[in-house]
């Protein structure tokens, strides 16, 4: 599920997370004494970090407790922070597979999306009962088909990689030997509760650096996109194709789109969309992670989105690069842990679209 506020910083402090990484805060948040013990943030690491979304500043004394482990540390910032889930699923040694692996990884993850389509459809289109994740804040809706499909995944996965992380939307991180699959049951909850079609599974496998597999599945038209960044292939009712971008140099002819216009809320990004909004020959909204895939089937050109999550973005990665267009943070930068993303179908559009952002 995309367009729900970020967990560490909304408004004018931290809030509960539901990722169960407990950090303590204590000393000058927004210039007033701010003591944080009983809230909580998420983790991607071992200490806070920059983040372009998140804008916190905070000074004093940071406890963690982490998988048991806790620590206390002075910090002192007039940075950003950013979001953090338990121990981080990056690395700085990245895990290396050759072709052979990833092939393997791709068919899985394929295996999963189809999986999670078998819990997710008898349920579409039904009476559900739906829970509001950010009830009081924002909209940000989960259903029982959303747990019970991200169940079904991380039972598959357990079985035949035992070895391997797990990170869902609906039931946090679970660490492993430096790879790890990255889960949204269903992205686009929101279109998904009201019987729309613009919704999807999303699996990915992340090295540590980059997601190196990815598959997209919408199990209503019996779709799956799927990539490992070298290549791409659409898959329906058993007939299958190579995936490729269109060609599209100039934004006044690209036609774009993005899940929400309320997903940008910093100035920047405010600004950023209204240059590209007015400059595109058109913007289409409601879209989640499927225009990705039509991106990637040469019908669309250009997606842009902010406030994603890790698990919103990965499993597009792959099925967007392999089928030949570019996907990066606003700043052309890697955007596997989310953020602000920009994908384009010709690597041409996607330097003028920067250009814009830039400004």
């Amino acid at each position: 599920m995309r367009g729900g506020r970020q967990q560490c910083a909304v408004g004018d402090g931290l809030v509960p997370s539901p990722c169960g990484a407990a950090v303590a805060i204590a000393g000058d948040h927004k210039g007033r004494p701010y003591d944080a013990d009983r809230r909580w943030v998420q983790f991607v690491g071992d200490g806070l970090v920059p983040s372009r979304q998140s804008r916190v500043a905070i000074s004093g004394r940071v406890t963690t407790s982490v998988g048991g482990h806790a620590g206390t540390r002075a910090f002192d910032t007039g940075r950003l922070v950013a979001n953090f889930m338990g121990t981080s699923i990056q690395s700085d040694t990245p895990v290396r597979l050759d072709a052979q692996a990833r092939a393997e990884y791709v068919e899985f993850a394929c295996r999963l999306a189809q999986l999670a389509g078998e819990v997710i459809l008898p349920q579409f289109r039904r009476p559900v009962a739906v829970d509001n994740k950010q009830a009081g804040t924002d909209y940000d809706p989960v259903t029982e088909a959303d747990r019970a499909a991200e169940r079904a995944m991380r039972e598959e996965i357990r079985k035949h990689y035992p070895a391997h992380g797990i990170l869902g939307e609906e039931f946090g991180l679970e660490t492993g030997d430096g790879l790890t699959w990255v889960l949204d049951p269903i992205d686009g909850t929101r279109g998904y509760v009201m019987g729309l079609l613009h919704w999807g599974t999303l699996v990915a496998l992340f090295d540590g650096e980059r997601p190196v597999v990815g598959a997209i599945r919408q199990p209503v038209l019996d779709e799956t996109f799927a990539g490992d960044g070298s290549s791409a292939i659409y898959t329906r009712s058993g007939e299958q194709r190579a995936l490729a971008t269109r060609p599209c140099p100039g934004l006044g002819e690209a036609l774009a789109g993005t899940t929400a216009p309320e997903m940008f809320r910093t100035e920047r990004q405010v600004a950023g969309f209204g240059r590209i909004r007015q400059l595109a020959r058109g913007m289409r909204y409601g879209t989640d992670c499927y225009l990705y895939a039509m991106l990637a089937m040469g019908l669309a050109d250009l997606v842009i989105e902010a406030n994603l999550k890790p698990y919103d973005v990965q499993a597009l990665m792959p099925v967007v690069e392999g089928a030949g267009g570019v996907i990066t943070d606003w700043d052309g930068g890697n955007p596997a842990m989310g953020g602000e993303v920009l994908a384009t179908g010709d690597a041409r559009l996607h330097e003028r679209v920067l250009e814009e952002l830039r400004h």
